[in-house]
């Protein structure tokens, strides 16, 4: 998994590329908690490159919300294929998140 970072406006954007997993999930907490250091309304991850996502790399995804939302902020998931989608609406994730 590869993740790189960019802002625009007041946005806060992590780009994922690759399988999120057991192996990689705490590497995306990482830097997850490392961009709740910048200063943004609204973080958003690009899951245009993502793959495949476990139920830890669900559980990374919750946690966050649950962290930004306590903090004020807004939180977004974008551009997921079909597959990775399928598996939010499978876990009902899709109702409690903001998926674009």
């Amino acid at each position: 998994m590869n993740i790189t970072k960019t802002t625009k406006d007041y946005d806060f954007v992590l780009h994922i590329e690759g399988r999120i997993d057991i192996f990689t999930s705490k590497s995306l907490a990482e830097e997850i908690n490392a961009a709740t250091e910048n200063k943004f309304s609204t973080l958003i991850i690009d899951f245009s490159k993502v793959d495949y996502i476990s139920s830890t790399g669900l559980r990374v995804i919750i946690d966050t919300k649950k962290k930004i939302n306590a903090a004020g902020l807004k939180f977004e998931l974008t551009n997921m294929s079909a597959g990775v989608k399928s598996v939010f609406d499978m876990t009902g994730f899709s109702g409690i998140l903001k998926i674009t």
